[in-house]
């Protein structure tokens, strides 16, 4: 697996590294396992991990797109935290091999 891209630091859109379609999605109640038959690893996400990786699975997003994703309407959070938040994320994503800037 190639080293971390700083994906988190990046200002480009970000997409997913492997083919969405790939990919296999089993819920069970606040988790969602993940595998990923390319690494044959499964990833276990909560809810906002979910989100991101299905709406990179969609298209590549910008980091202001992805707090969208994130950002809850009926609790709004403190941007600093969800900014720190979705840093995190990205970082894990990418550590996992699954998320890379835009080319």
């Amino acid at each position: 697996m190639a080293p971390p891209s700083s994906v988190a630091s990046n200002e480009r859109p970000i997409q997913l590294s492997v083919d969405p379609d790939t990919l296999l999605w089993q819920e069970l109640e606040d988790e969602h396992f993940i595998f990923n038959p390319a690494s044959g690893h499964t990833h276990v996400f909560n809810e906002p991990g979910a989100r991101l990786l299905q709406a990179l699975g969609e298209s590549p997003r910008t980091r202001a797109q992805l707090l969208e994703v994130l950002q809850d309407p009926e609790t709004p959070e403190d941007p600093q935290l969800l900014q720190a938040h979705l840093d995190w994320m990205l970082r894990q994503l990418d550590e996992l091999g699954l998320i890379e800037p835009v080319p």
